[in-house]
This record gives structure tokens, sequence and C-alpha cells, in this order.
């Protein structure tokens, strides 16, 4: 049965590696014929040397993903954004010479139509030159946008300011800043420079009270290690709070046994510990400011989706909580916001702070519109939200997860200023 399978996978494979030297076959004929005869050589050159990459680069994902249980590496990533690049290429450049075609047998069809009665042959017209250099052109811009989002945009942070209004807010504590940080995903960054960069940026807002909304790493804890000095930097007077996200509990990697897999669930919360970060797992701590009291709830990871773990328990978290005058909830997954908070009208949750969505690392995200495809998987997938007096703020995260990059949707480091409610 093995052996039979293996032949099938081996049929479909070569079946599809026939069509897609079919198709390079069909758009490199289209590009000879629109390019000047001195280009024809260094065109070829460059057109087979992306069509054996990519095949190249197909090899190299099929054995990662055969031997390599960090299949969210940086290297992974970094070889499926080249291989989607040139993929992502190609299907313009395909697009253009289909169109070129459907517009050259079209026109031919009505001139044959036109002159059947005359007997005369209507021979097909050549290439449209401007189509398909045009296609060419396009074919360029999933790999432009690729390098860029991979060599600059995955470090290119940006600081979001938002005026929160509070109730009965003191005079001492207007204009209180609250900062939060999401989504390191440890596991995927390379760049030092540019993780302090980030970090610094952070720090230079001064803060009085700063929050991590989960998702330290991709599967393992020691991915922290490489840049665990830079993350200890992290402090305010107020303290650092954090919680946990999905990738936290190494639920995307296959352990050895169940030992290993809570050995590392463990020295993941003691980074939490080592950088002086206030790990809130299902817990809440109150912070005093003279007769005015503030509450950190912080739950675990809560996803309405199936395939996300649902550990987070508010009840739990509240327990014994005293009655306070603001309170922030720290939930991973935006989604526990509408089924957690909104659904219990008298629940006082004043803020919610959340990750997780990353904005998908691609779309625009401007002063004024933002658009990403990851809005019509997730309602509530950046920046602030209201409804009544409840407010979520969803943070499009700090590092990068599968691409190794940010195109259009860059990190964030989110400055929240209490105001006095007018």
């Amino acid at each position: 049965m093995h052996r039979k399978k293996n032949r099938g996978i081996k049929k479909w494979v070569i079946g599809l590696a026939l069509f897609l030297l079919l198709v390079d076959i069909y758009l490199y004929s289209a590009m000879q014929a629109t390019l000047p005869e001195a280009e024809h050589f260094p065109a070829g050159i460059v057109f087979w040397f992306l069509s054996l990459f990519f095949v190249v680069l197909v090899l190299l994902l099929y054995r990662k993903a055969a031997d390599d249980q960090k299949r969210n590496s940086f290297r992974t990533g970094l070889l499926l954004s080249a291989g989607l690049g040139i993929l992502f290429g190609k299907a313009f450049l395909l697009l253009a010479v289909l169109t070129d075609d459907a517009i050259r047998i079209g026109n031919w069809l009505v001139e044959s139509l036109q002159n059947l009665n005359a007997g005369k042959r209507i021979a097909l017209a050549g290439r449209n030159k401007n189509i398909i250099q045009t296609g060419m052109a396009m074919a360029a811009l999933p790999i432009s946008a690729l390098t860029y989002g991979i060599s600059i945009g995955a470090h290119d942070y940006k600081v979001s300011r938002i005026k929160l209004p509070v109730q009965n807010l003191p005079p001492e504590l207007h204009g209180f800043r609250i900062g939060q940080i999401s989504d390191i995903h440890a596991g995927s960054l390379r760049s030092r420079r540019g993780v302090s960069k980030g970090i610094y940026r952070l720090l230079k807002e001064e803060a009085d009270l700063i929050f991590f909304t989960g998702d330290l790493v991709n599967t393992s804890a020691h991915e922290v290690e490489e840049m665990a000095d830079i993350f200890a930097g992290v402090s305010a007077p107020h303290g650092v709070y954090s919680i946990l996200g999905n990738h936290d509990y190494g639920l995307y990697r296959k352990w050895n046994s169940k030992a290993e897999e809570k050995r590392n669930f463990e020295e993941l919360k003691a980074w939490h510990a080592r950088f002086g970060w206030k790990l809130l797992m299902n817990e809440h701590a109150i912070i005093q400011f003279g007769d005015f009291s503030m509450a950190v709830i912080g739950i675990e990871n809560w996803g309405k989706s199936s395939r996300m773990p649902k550990f987070g328990k508010l009840d739990k978290a509240m327990e014994g909580m005293p009655s306070a005058d603001f309170n922030i909830l720290l939930s991973h997954d935006p989604s526990f916001w509408e089924a957690g908070v909104l659904s219990k009208p008298a629940l006082k949750i004043d803020l919610t702070l959340s990750g997780h969505t990353h904005g998908m690392q691609f779309g625009v995200h401007t002063r004024y519109f933002k658009w990403s495809p990851v809005r019509y998987v997730s309602k509530h997938w950046s920046g602030l939200y209201q409804e009544g007096d409840r407010y979520l703020y969803v943070n499009r995260g700090f590092g990068h997860h599968g691409f190794p990059g940010r195109i259009g949707m860059p990190p964030e480091i989110t400055i929240i200023e209490l105001i006095p409610e007018s």
C-alpha cells in the first residue's frame, strides 16, 4: 500500500513538473517574440535561472518539511518567500501573455468571419509588445516587494499613539502612558541590530507601564536565548506584565515525550521571570495610585477558531479580585473581546489589549486607511475598536512569523495615553 501511494505521489509530481515546464516554454517564447534579438540571450539566462532556482527551492522546502521540526524558522520562511515571489511573478507574466493571446485570437476570429465569403486567409497577428513587456515589469513586483519586506519592512517599527478617555481619572494620572508590544516570535528574528532598534524605540517613549501580549516564540523556549539580553532591557516604572500566546505552548512541534514538552513550557515561563516581566496566567494584579486602582487581568490563550487553544479562563483570572477603577484585560487573541467581554454586559472590562493577527504582515496601513486580507478572517485585526464604554486595541506585532518580513504592515509599538473623560 505504501509503495502504491509513493508511486502515485511520484506520478503527480512528474505531471506537475511537465506542466510547469510547458508553461515556462510558453512564457519564454512570448518574451523572445517581443524583445530585440540582442536581449534574447541575457533575458533567457535570467528566465531559466529563476525557473531552475524555483525547482531547487521546492526541493529544499520539501526536505526541511520532512527533517526540520522548526518549520517556522527564518531559513524556511526565506525559502518559501523566494519561491512564492518567483511563482507570483510568473503568474503576472502568464496573465499578460494569456490576455495578449485572447486579444490576438479574438481579432483573428472576427476578421476571419468578416472575410469568410471572400475566401481570404487571415494570419494571426504578432504579439503585442506593450502587453508582454508590461507583464514582464509586473512580474518583477512580487520579488521586489518581498525583498523590501525582508530587508527593510521587518524592522521598520512604527509607534502608534492613542489617547484613551478614562472616567474619574485623577489629575496625577493625566497623561499616564501605557506601552504595548506583542508577537515577538523570537525564533524568526535574526537581526540583533533591528530588534535593538525596536526595543530602543519602545524605551524612548518612557511608558509608565508596559504590556506584552503573547507569542514570545514560535515553538521552543530556546529561541529566546540569542536576544535574551535585549528583551531583558524592557522595563517601566510600574512594571512589565505579560501573557502567553498560542505559539508559546509548544503545540506546533512534535516532542519526543510529554516530559520534554513540559520542560520546554516551564523554561518558557522562566524566561519571562528572567526578563523581569510578571507573567499572568489566568491571574490578576492590582496597581494602586493613591485612591485610584488599576487592575491588570491576564488570561491564557483563548481563540474563537476551532484550531486555537482555549486555555483562557476569565472567571478564574478575576477570582477574588477587588473592585478597581480601571480594568485592563490582556488577551492574546482579539476574538475573546467579542466572545468573552462584549457578551457579558455586566462585566467591567474597560480596555482589552490583544495581538495575534500581525495584520497578516501584508496590506496597507496609513493614518486614514487600513486594509489587509486578514480582515476577512478576523473581525478585529488592527488598531482601536470601541463598543460603548469598552475598548479593544489590537497590536500588529513586534516580530514576524512564516514570511520573514512585512509589506505595508509595519511592526508596531503602541503607546496609549490616559486622559480624563470629558
